[in-house]
């Protein structure tokens, strides 16, 4: 199996799925969400660029896949235990 690079940053995961890289749906784990990427050459810079806060994406289409990315994270929680 290629080796996985796993994230919980909702901006990043939605920086790098405007940039093209895919991810499966988001996996819950100690009641923290993260998005799994096949680590890659090109994963790493982007990842690179947007921890030296020097990505660009285009505002409009930015905020249309954080909203998507967002839906992800709720559909996917773990239901609340009951009181």
């Amino acid at each position: 199996m290629p080796d996985q690079y796993r994230t919980s940053d909702m901006a990043l995961v939605t920086y790098l799925k405007i940039k093209g890289c895919p991810t499966g749906r988001p996996a819950w784990s100690a009641g923290t969400c993260y998005w799994t990427f096949t680590s890659s050459p090109e994963l790493k810079r982007l990842v690179e660029l947007f921890m030296a806060k020097s990505s660009l994406v285009e505002p409009t289409e930015y905020n249309k896949v954080f909203g998507e990315t967002k839906r992800e994270f709720y559909d996917t929680r773990p239901a609340l235990a009951e009181a």
